[in-house]
């Protein structure tokens, strides 16, 4: 199907939602009756009829469409009594049935047109939840998707057939079924026709929300989009080089991010991907096959970037164990290396002056609620394993920010890997 017929499509699906919405709406106040409802749907959905709206161009209008039925049906069947609900709740199944409306309305339109791969397409941002979050991105089969939307008797699956299920987040695209949404009330995830994108970033990310291994050039596409981001804003990089330059022998601002083009540019690089558990962006891990020796101790250069936000999160050494936690599906999500590790894996078992001296700069991280704080997070918690071999200087001073982190910042995150973090500090107090 031609690109400017798809994003006619997305055009006429858009406006028709907002018409069913509001169609949704009146019915459920009330204002028209089921046989009103249904005569508007059929007005609505019939595009072959003489007093069609003028929204859908001629060359693109079908025989008449009996869907307006199926989704009278939907509508009728599905809402339960007014007088059960509080208006919040009526107002939040009109949205959830409508939604589901139109993902019934756009399977049968595009399958009508020729589109034979659909898109999960969330809306990303601070309350998007784990299930949109999972599913973003996926690609199914417009028939496989049709067939499992028509079989799904409930509006929505239950949350403990998502968490059963771990949300699908490191479940391959091609080992599921074809869940389309509303996956959950108020869910504000849609479906568009899937065009192969034109642009290799968009088509490396596209194989990364379906769990698909990156090819050469998709991992290219992935480091060239890093090597164009900077620190979030000039301080930033300042207060980066400034707490990194002795450790990593430069002496300058442009010294530091040479060396990190130097990283990016580098074939024994190693890369990943995984979704923050911090700020549930995409996030990208690069770092180095070289050793970088400190207190003895084997470390290499790491930079995590925020893809979503564009820009680095920070650039510095640190050891294999607790850059390999990142992979970690019990502290990220959707992770995926996509190189294979270069390194081979160390026994860096001794917390350093150096791991500390790191653990430190957390305070300033928290206060600036710089996400570079997640690192050392994870770091701080993989001390537990070591912890009776610690020395006890490095251990008072360990526990030393440790208190500051309680009495100041104990309630500053909710999310999962922060509260384990709070508990463990909380153990040692």
């Amino acid at each position: 199907m031609k690109k400017n017929n798809i994003f006619l499509l997305r055009k006429i699906a858009k406006s028709r939602s907002s018409m069913l919405t509001n169609l949704i709406r009146q019915y459920a106040s009330g204002k028209i009756s089921e046989s009103a409802l249904s005569s508007a749907l059929n007005s609505l959905y019939n595009r072959s009829d003489s007093s069609r709206s003028s929204i859908i161009p001629k060359n693109m209008v079908t025989s008449p469409d009996p869907l307006y039925q199926q989704i009278y049906n939907l509508i009728t069947k599905t809402f339960p009594h007014r007088e059960e609900l509080r208006p919040d709740q009526i107002e939040s199944y009109i949205n959830t049935v409508s939604a589901r409306a139109v993902t019934t309305e756009r399977l049968s339109s595009y399958s009508s047109r020729g589109v034979q791969l659909v898109q999960v397409d969330a809306v990303i941002d601070e309350v998007t939840t784990d299930i949109c979050r999972s599913m973003h991105g996926r690609i199914f089969e417009i028939g496989n998707a049709s067939s499992k939307i028509n079989s799904q008797d409930s509006l929505v699956m239950s949350q403990n057939f998502w968490e059963e299920n771990q949300y699908f987040y490191q479940t391959p695209t091609s080992s599921i079924d074809a869940w389309l949404p509303p996956y959950h009330y108020n869910c504000r995830t849609r479906i568009i026709p899937y065009i192969e994108p034109s642009e290799p970033y968009d088509a490396a990310m596209d194989r990364y929300h379906n769990l698909i291994q990156l090819r050469e050039k998709d991992i290219d596409a992935v480091v060239n989009a890093a090597l164009n981001m900077e620190f979030k804003n000039r301080e930033k990089l300042q207060e980066h080089f400034i707490k990194h330059k002795n450790e990593m022998e430069v002496n300058s601002i442009s010294e530091y991010k040479n060396l990190l083009v130097n990283l990016l540019n580098s074939p024994l690089k190693n890369i990943g991907l995984a979704i923050s558990a911090r700020d549930k962006t995409e996030t990208l891990y690069i770092w180095d096959s070289k050793i970088r020796k400190l207190n003895n101790q084997e470390y290499y250069d790491l930079a995590i970037f925020s893809l979503n936000k564009n820009y680095i999160k920070s650039f510095y050494p640190k050891k294999l164990d607790e850059i390999m936690l990142n992979f970690d599906t019990n502290i990220h999500k959707k992770v995926m290396q996509i190189t294979p590790n270069k390194v081979a894996k160390g026994d860096n078992k001794m917390v350093t002056e150096y791991d500390v001296h790191c653990y430190e700069f957390i305070l300033d991280y928290l206060k600036e609620n710089d996400p570079a704080d997640e690192m050392e997070i994870i770091s701080r918690l993989s001390y537990e394993k070591q912890w009776e071999n610690i020395p006890d200087d490095l251990k008072q001073r360990i526990l030393a920010v440790d208190k500051i982190i309680l009495d100041k910042y104990a309630d500053k995150f909710s999310y999962p890997l922060y509260k384990t973090f709070i508990d463990t500090l909380k153990k040692h107090q």
